[in-house]
């Protein structure tokens, strides 16, 4: 699964900020877009960008089991 993280702030209630952008490491701070999520096979994804904290990992799957369930996927 993927879940895309832009530079543009949180523009719906499925959009939520990544704190620990710097460890990833990405360039800028960085909002995950749930409601954007697809499902792509590992044999998809070229490279590896960074590791996502615990913190932030356990936020966004929390938020994305709640957009599933409202929207009954």
């Amino acid at each position: 699964m993927s879940v895309p993280f832009t530079s543009t702030f949180a523009r719906d209630e499925y959009d939520i900020e990544v704190f620990d952008w710097k460890e990833i490491p990405l360039d800028h701070s960085s909002t995950a877009r749930i409601s954007k999520t697809i499902v792509v096979p590992v044999s998809d994804f070229r490279k590896k960008l960074g590791i996502i904290s615990e913190e932030d990992w356990e936020n966004i799957t929390e938020l994305l089991m709640q957009y599933m369930e409202n929207h009954e996927i």
